[in-house]
């Protein structure tokens, strides 16, 4: 992993492998996939790599 992510990118990967926003709450969207959750906060800007990482984490994803 380089470092920092767009958030774009981040939600274009949750999509193709299967994660659906169930709600939004202010600023941050909840993804939902099997019964596991994840907060994601929804700006212009880049992921910073260790709120990165704990998505990594959760999802067992990879964002590089």
């Amino acid at each position: 992993m380089k470092g920092a992510v767009a958030t774009r990118h981040v939600l274009k990967i949750l999509g193709q492998n299967g994660w659906r926003r169930i709600r939004v709450n202010g600023s941050h969207a909840i993804y939902s996939k099997d019964g596991i959750s994840v907060p994601i906060k929804v700006t212009k800007k880049e992921i910073p790599i260790g709120t990165l990482s704990s998505i990594m984490k959760i999802t067992g994803l990879s964002f590089d």
